[in-house]
């Protein structure tokens, strides 16, 4: 975390120094300074950056869920769901 804080910090603190304006956001001002390799390299980055967090956070929603409604169907039936390892269609 200290290291994702720094990083941002310092993108942050690059934007902030070579802004020009006309540029709406950083991708402008990589593509500006580094040249499209670099743009494509960043825009790719953040892509899979993106669709990491998300799947990290669609199964911490998952996770909260099975707990939640485990929760509410022992209360409510005196028993339990399947457990998460074990799933049979029969």
């Amino acid at each position: 975390m200290i290291i994702i804080g720094l990083l941002s910090y310092k993108t942050a603190e690059l934007c902030m120094m070579h802004i020009k304006r006309g540029e709406d956001d950083l991708t402008k001002v990589v593509l500006r300074l580094l040249g499209p390799t670099w743009h494509k390299v960043y825009c790719f980055s953040g892509g899979m950056y993106l669709g990491l967090c998300s799947g990290v956070f669609y199964l911490f929603i998952l996770n909260t869920l099975y707990s939640t409604l485990n929760f509410i169907t022992l209360k409510a039936t005196g028993h339990s769901l399947l457990s998460k390892n074990v799933s049979s269609f029969s």
